[in-house]
């Protein structure tokens, strides 16, 4: 064996392929290193194994892109909702939120939540409200999120206005 060899299956494991190790191996490296391989049926396996792991990578790229758009769109819809300090009794911006996101991508279908009624205090006495989203793109990547509804109104009564932060992943 020679020292290409040694260098390409100390890289190039069933293990390393599943966590992606394999797309850090530039092409060209591959091809000189795999140039050391004598064995047909490992030098096709080692082939394969690296093609379709860069071909994982791609398609994980483009992924990545698609359901950046998603949530660029809802940013951009939920935005003029999300700024200055809100006043109402009934919670009417949360929900009208909510509908406006709905409509802006009425192809994304979203589950909103609140834990234990989403109700919490931050260490330095700050009250707040934090809803859960969960939706799932036509193309099936997940787009999950919180909007907080962090509290600014009185000390007589805290929930008399708010502000609104809404984080997507």
């Amino acid at each position: 064996m020679t020292a290409g060899f040694d260098e390409i299956t100390n890289t190039i494991h069933d293990d390393m392929a599943e966590s992606w190790e394999f797309q850090t191996v530039p092409p060209g490296e591959f091809s000189e290193a795999l140039e050391a391989v004598q064995d047909p049926q490992l030098k096709k396996a080692l082939t394969e194994s690296f093609l379709l792991c860069h071909k994982k990578a791609a398609f994980e790229s483009q992924s990545g892109n698609a359901k950046r758009k998603w949530i660029n769109k809802i940013y951009a819809a939920a935005e003029p909702l999300t700024k200055g300090i809100k006043r109402d009794n009934n919670w009417e911006n949360v929900y009208q939120l909510f509908d406006t996101i709905k409509a802006a991508v009425p192809e994304v279908q979203f589950t909103v939540g609140a834990k234990d009624g989403g109700y919490g205090t931050n260490p330095d006495g700050g009250k707040f409200k934090t809803y859960t989203i969960e939706g799932t793109t036509p193309e099936g990547f997940p787009i999950n999120g919180s909007l907080v509804c962090s509290f600014c109104g009185t000390v007589e009564d805290p929930m008399s206005a708010y502000d609104m932060s809404l984080i997507l992943n």
